[in-house]
């Protein structure tokens, strides 16, 4: 986390070449507090625009879990393949392909 403002944060993106900060708005904030200044966080990229020639890109900290980096769209999908994987192993089995 580089910078906090009263209206967010700004997070330094580790492997970003171009643009290196994204914001995450306040109302984004784990536990509605702000992080400190220096503090490696998870975060969720939830809009990348161009405006007047510069990037932005929006990122919100509510939408991670800040001990893992994952997401609950991200245990969704493991869960999809898992059960895909599950129903694959039936059928082969039983031999039903």
């Amino acid at each position: 986390m580089s910078q906090v403002q009263e209206y967010g944060c700004f997070v330094r993106l580790e492997g970003v070449e171009k643009c290196r900060d994204g914001l995450a708005h306040a109302s984004t904030y784990v536990d509605g507090e702000a992080p400190s200044a220096g503090v490696k966080l998870w975060c969720k990229v939830l809009s990348i625009s161009k405006d007047s020639g510069q990037q932005r890109i929006a990122l919100s900290l509510n939408l991670v879990d800040q001990r893992t980096g994952w997401t609950s769209t991200d245990s969704v999908k493991y869960l999809h393949v898992a059960i895909f994987l599950v129903l694959i192993l039936m059928h082969v089995k039983n031999k039903v392909f």
